[in-house]
Order: structure tokens, then C-alpha cells, then sequence
């Protein structure tokens, strides 16, 4: 007998119906489990509920899962369903490790995000623009205390001012245009100190870049003159959203604290699931 708590498969019955469940929820005490693999195929199931019911369970490993096998070996999971695809599998996926990975896994997240290649048709009916703005934030989905997930929509030559991030990471994905970062070193502690720019860089689609007030602080740009830039960001925790942030003068070092502002949409949970 062998039970995988964690362990999330597809099942199919004898019939045509195909159902996905959860083995520690939907797996009662009792059940008798055997399995039988073949060569290059992958470990089937067969499932005796107390019912009598007989099912055949196949699971399947994701290929995000064969980078850093250790490690989920090491928080208990052994096998998958794939992650759903597209934007709004990545939302599930993005979730779902940041609720049962502590401390979160930011090599497993930038890998999810990697994975997705942007499609304009999953999510642009949450990138509302305003050109009267640098930028919107469109709220996507989100976790209280835990991460926020914003859709950002870049207006044409226009550019945020320098931040930080109020200790959250930051991990961002571009899914339509070019935006380019300006990073800067630790502020000093004293004022009438220049900000020291570290590098200069540029993203295409679907890049992903990490950033942290570890690393410094930054001022991301839309460069050009009349496209659209459009960008996915996931804080954790969301600390900006709940205690603002510091936006900095590059000449002197000082800074001004923001308060929160509000999201320019907030997408409706059951418009994503």
C-alpha cells in the first residue's frame, strides 16, 4: 500500500468519465491502492474505494518539476497533474506554490512564469490602459498577506519613478513589448547622496526579472513611442499594497514615502477560475 498526501492526479473510471481529485481529500481510509508500470510509461493505479468502486489513476510530472527535484522531494510532493496551460494555469500555479511552499520557492516561480508564453487573448481583457498615467495597475488576483498579482499596462515614453519594494520580492514578466529597468544601489542612509546606477537593462516578451530591496531599487520604462508595453508583477507578501513605498530623487538620495493607491481594475475571481 502506498499514499501520497500530497499528491494530485487524473483519474479515470472504467467508464468514459474523466475526473481530477486530490488524493489526502478525496482518498478515504481504506481504500486499497496497487500500481503496475511499464517501460517508459508513466506509473498507473488501480483504486478499490470501500464502495467498490474501481478506478485507474495515471500521473503525470509536469516538466517544472524535473528542475528542482530535491527540493519538492524535500517539501513532501512526489508527482503532479501538469499545470493547467495558459495565463490562467499560470495564475493556479503561481497560487498554489506560494499557499503550500513556506519559505516561497522564488526558482520555482520564475520557472512557472518562464513557462508561460504570453498570449494576448488569455489576458488582455484585464489590461486596462489610461494615457493619462505612466502606467495602470490592474489587479488580477490575490491573496491577503500573502501576494498580489498585478497585470501593469505601459503607456508609450512614459516611465515610474524610482522605488523599492517595502521587503517583498518582485518578479516580473513581460507579455507584450519592451521595457527597460534602471537599477540603482542601496540608498545611503544619509541624504545629499546620489543614487549609484548598478545597470541598465532591457526585457523582450516573455522575460522574467526578480528584483528585491536586497538589490537595490529601480525605475522601470516603456521606451517606445507608441506602443503599448504590457507586464505581469507578483509581490510577496504585498507589502506595498498595504504600507506604500519610498520613491527616490536620483540626484540626492532623498525620498518621499506614497501612501497605497487604489487599482485602476480588479479582476473578478471567477473571471480567472
Amino acid at each position: 500500500m502506498n499514499v501520497y498526501p500530497n499528491l494530485t492526479t487524473a483519474v479515470k473510471s472504467r467508464g468514459s468519465l474523466g475526473l481530477t481529485l486530490n488524493f489526502c481529500r478525496c482518498i478515504t481510509s481504506g481504500t486499497k491502492i496497487s500500481h503496475a508500470r511499464k517501460p517508459n510509461q508513466h506509473r498507473s493505479y488501480k483504486v478499490s474505494s470501500p464502495a467498490g468502486i474501481r478506478l485507474s489513476l495515471i500521473s503525470v510530472l509536469p516538466e517544472f518539476i524535473l528542475h528542482e527535484p530535491k527540493e519538492l522531494l524535500a517539501s513532501g510532493i512526489t508527482t503532479f497533474l501538469p499545470p493547467r496551460s495558459g495565463f490562467r494555469g499560470l495564475v493556479e500555479s503561481l497560487s498554489t506554490t506560494l499557499k503550500t511552499t513556506n519559505p516561497p520557492s522564488i526558482s520555482r516561480l520564475r520557472a512557472l512564469l518562464r513557462a508561460y508564453n504570453s498570449d494576448s487573448l488569455e489576458w488582455s481583457k484585464f489590461a486596462q490602459a489610461d494615457a493619462t498615467k505612466q502606467y495602470t495597475r490592474n489587479l488580477v488576483y490575490e491573496v491577503p498577506n500573502l501576494f498580489n498579482l498585478l497585470l501593469l499596462v505601459w503607456t508609450p515614453c512614459k516611465a515610474s519613478p524610482i522605488h523599492d519594494h517595502t521587503d517583498s520580492h518582485c518578479l516580473m514578466k513581460i507579455l507584450k513589448g519592451n521595457l527597460r529597468e534602471r537599477r540603482y544601489g542601496i540608498p545611503h542612509a544619509s541624504y545629499n547622496c546620489p543614487l549609484v546606477q548598478t545597470s541598465d537593462l532591457n526585457y523582450g516578451l516573455n522575460k522574467v526579472a526578480y528584483m528585491s530591496d536586497k538589490l537595490g531599487v529601480h525605475e522601470i520604462s516603456n521606451q517606445s513611442q507608441s506602443e503599448y508595453a504590457v507586464s505581469l508583477h507578483l509581490y510577496f507578501p504585498p507589502n506595498a499594497a498595504l504600507r506604500g513605498c519610498k520613491v527616490y530623487n536620483v540626484k540626492t538620495g532623498e525620498y518621499n514615502h506614497t501612501m497605497p493607491t487604489t487599482y485602476d481594475s480588479i479582476v473578478e475571481p471567477n473571471s480567472i477560475f
